[in-house]
């Protein structure tokens, strides 16, 4: 698809102060680029904009002229996902990335591009049942129990844990809940999980959710979250003073606050999903599929365990690049 386009750029919005890339579908010329490629993201994030700049620069990189139209919901919202979605299926874009806030709602919008003859890749959070090509992202399930073994391997095998997540209707948050929840009850029965609860993709909310859990649950071992919103336990623990000699703060992703917090001595470990690298996966996949080649159906990405051992070998790697 060729076409010449305009930029905008999408307002930062909850507690975000990053702005992604959006490009309108508006005034294709001839000359313009030969593929054009919409992403759709939940909501702006720091890590979904690591995921945005990989995919930037691979486009940028690629020599068969790719044009990125990068969208994002304000409030984690798959009702206007499915609004965006349905856009670029009239547009005629050549292949869809998507990062589904509900896989159950966005399967139907999923198959509707694909019988239209376009790609779909689902990335983050797969909707399994669609007719999507291809998911990238976190094996969540075995992140989620190599999680329970630091864990485990921390608090020496017994304690009380809490555990904070985002929204549920994201399918692989629950998978990675599933995977932690599962192998403590499997292998660890003296870690006993006191509390579980989620929360909507707002930072206030997710504070709100961890104090009232700290507040019932006094002799706490161990705060989790699940999802990106790691900055939300490091600002508790940092208001009360604790560090890992005191409790244990397990969280998910490499967000600067959150590499800050482990250097802090806040937090005891995040979860890497070297997201950064989806945004590469994310346009090579697609040219692989407007261009007739087969993708797997499934495009696990390493998960790495950052802590006080290796956070300074790791402040100097990609996630950091502006």
């Amino acid at each position: 698809m060729k076409g010449k386009t305009t930029k905008r750029m999408l307002e930062a919005i909850a507690l975000s102060c990053v702005l992604i890339t959006a490009v309108s579908l508006e005034g294709y010329a001839a000359e313009a680029d030969e593929y054009t490629f919409g992403v759709i993201f939940p909501g702006t994030t720091d890590f979904f904009t690591d995921i945005s700049k990989g995919a930037q620069e691979e486009a940028a990189a690629s020599k068969a002229g790719i044009e990125l139209i990068m969208e994002a919901t304000a409030k984690f919202s798959a009702e206007d996902q499915a609004i965006i979605l349905e856009d670029m299926i009239k547009k005629g874009v050549d292949g869809i990335a998507i990062a589904p806030s509900d896989s159950e709602v966005l399967t139907p919008y999923i198959d509707k591009a694909v019988d239209a003859g376009i790609p779909v890749i689902c990335f983050d959070t797969d909707a399994e049942t669609s007719k999507r090509a291809e998911f990238i992202g976190t094996d969540n399930y075995t992140a989620g129990q190599a999680m329970a073994e630091e864990l485990s391997r921390l608090l020496g095998g017994k304690g009380k844990i809490l555990i904070e997540n985002g929204p549920l209707t994201q399918a692989g948050l629950q998978l990675r809940q599933d995977g932690l929840i599962d192998r403590l009850t499997e292998k660890y029965p003296e870690i006993e999980v006191a509390d579980c609860r989620s929360s909507t993709a707002n930072l206030t909310a997710y504070m709100d959710d961890i104090e009232a859990m700290i507040n019932e649950n006094p002799d706490f071992s161990a705060l989790v979250q699940l999802d990106a919103t790691g900055r939300a336990g490091i600002r508790i623990f940092k208001a009360y003073g604790w560090d890992k000699e005191d409790r244990l703060l397990a969280v998910f992703d490499d967000t600067l606050e959150i590499l800050d917090g482990i250097r802090n001595g806040q937090a005891a470990f995040t979860m890497s999903q070297c997201q950064r690298d989806w945004g590469t996966q994310i346009v090579r996949k697609l040219l692989d599929l407007s261009e007739g080649r087969d993708v797997p159906e499934m495009n696990y990405s390493e998960y790495r365990i950052i802590d006080d051992r290796n956070i300074d070998a790791y402040y100097g790697g990609p996630q950091l690049k502006p």
